[in-house]
């Protein structure tokens, strides 16, 4: 397996930095818990499509064992976290540690550092069609304080390292850095606003035709007052290639919400939700877009640990250059939550709905209904038994048969901790 050893050398050594460093400054790492668990685990993802009036079907499942282990603590001016998460599957080998340190404090100076490494190696006859076996490593460092009237100040930096076994049209190895600055004004529950912006650069050994410099500028604000609250925000992402195979371009996200909680818990809340691409160069492949969304979800608790909910969903995809892109879509979201406290929480969506694309004889696109169903939890039994599950299904049922697709993710865990 190709890998560079400064690159293979990097997280772990500042993981264990981490570690040598809470020791040394803390005198309370007695206090620190250890968690071990023993996961046995399940994955499975199915696609299902048409060739030729023929149903087709690609299947993975994945059965694997590992070890989960957790080192934590927590106080007033000092937390660290230490983990490392071992798989061992009939599919892949997956190896994950992560590490995270904050010392300090808000109105004195705080300083926050977190640091993750994955390592996947997909085994010989592995039903994965394109497994790539690849080493990725990220670090994020923040250094800020808190100023006069509640204005907190801080300067943020990010690194991610990416290096595949093989050089594919999809993987290709890259380092990319970040670094910027951020404001932050207020207290979250009541107002709140924060600014931030960074400039970036991601470098491709492989093909510097798909390295770009960036700008991120990112604007958040929240305004709570008795059982309303309001909240916005906003983000422009401009991506400059080196490179002619891909045109630089502007990604904008706009959110906005208005939000009214009754006496009862119960709450109605309006949401509306913009993505719009811009290119400096238009191609058959990359081109302008603009998403638009807006919805009206509706919360009623039920007890003290369940909550039933309901958002009507509307769509619209424009699209100036190319009419076959174009459509509306129109959905209904319809759920449940479960909490209780620590002991299991449960979610659970179905969304039916049907998008329809404008153009009446499009080639491309056919019109199709969509059935989606999403289903997730976690809950703890006799304190030593963790179990989680995940199931993602999204079935399109199409105007045109051949277009027919359902895409079905399961992923399921238990959890023996010692």
């Amino acid at each position: 397996m190709r890998m560079l050893t400064s690159s293979r050398s990097f997280t772990p050594a500042l993981l264990a930095g981490l570690l040598c460093l809470c020791c040394a400054v803390s005198p309370e790492t007695r206090a620190a818990e250890l968690r071990n668990g023993l996961v046995f685990g399940y994955d499975s993802f199915i696609d299902r499509f048409t060739i030729l009036e023929d149903d087709t079907s690609e299947v993975t499942h994945e059965y694997y064992i590992g070890l989960d282990n957790h080192l934590r603590h927590y106080s007033n001016s000092l937390k660290y976290s230490l983990r490392n998460v071992f798989r061992y599957g009939n599919q892949s080998i997956d190896e994950y540690a992560e590490g995270a340190f904050s010392a300090g404090t808000r109105e004195g100076g705080l300083v926050q550092a977190r640091a993750d490494m994955r390592l996947k190696h997909f085994r010989e006859g592995s039903d994965y069609e394109f497994g790539n076996d690849y080493l990725q490593s990220n670090a994020f460092l923040s250094l800020g304080r808190e100023l006069r009237d509640g204005l907190y100040v801080a300067s943020k930096s990010r690194a991610e390292l990416v290096y595949y076994d093989e050089r594919t049209d999809f993987d290709y190895d890259y380092r990319y850095l970040d670094t910027g600055l951020g404001f932050e004004l207020g207290s979250f529950l009541g107002r709140f606003a924060s600014l931030s912006a960074a400039i970036g650069h991601r470098a491709c050994p492989d093909s510097t035709d798909l390295s770009y410099n960036r700008f991120l500028a990112v604007a958040e604000g929240r305004l709570s007052e008795g059982r309303a609250s309001f909240e916005l925000s906003a983000s422009a992402d401009r991506r400059d290639y080196e490179g002619l195979t891909r045109s630089s371009s502007w990604n904008v996200l706009t959110a906005a919400g208005f939000t009214w909680t009754q006496t009862g818990g119960a709450s109605a809340m309006l949401r509306f939700e913009s993505e719009l691409y811009r290119y400096d160069t238009e191609t058959s492949t990359f081109f302008d877009t603009h998403f638009l969304r807006g919805g009206l979800r509706g919360r009623l608790p039920v007890s003290q640990t369940a909550a039933l909910f309901a958002e009507p969903r509307v769509g619209r995809l424009l699209c100036q250059s190319y009419e076959e892109e174009r459509y509306i879509e129109g959905t209904v979201a319809l759920g449940f939550d479960l909490f209780s406290g620590g002991a299991y929480w449960l979610s659970a969506t179905y969304e039916p709905g049907y998008r329809n694309y404008l153009l009446d004889e499009n080639d491309i696109y056919s019109d199709f209904r969509v059935n989606r169903l999403s289903l997730m939890g976690s809950a703890t039994v006799a304190e030593r038994v963790m179990l989680t599950l995940f199931v993602s299904h999204d079935p399109e049922y199409h105007s045109r048969r051949s277009d027919d697709f359902s895409m079905t993710l399961v992923s399921a865990s238990v959890t023996l901790l010692f």
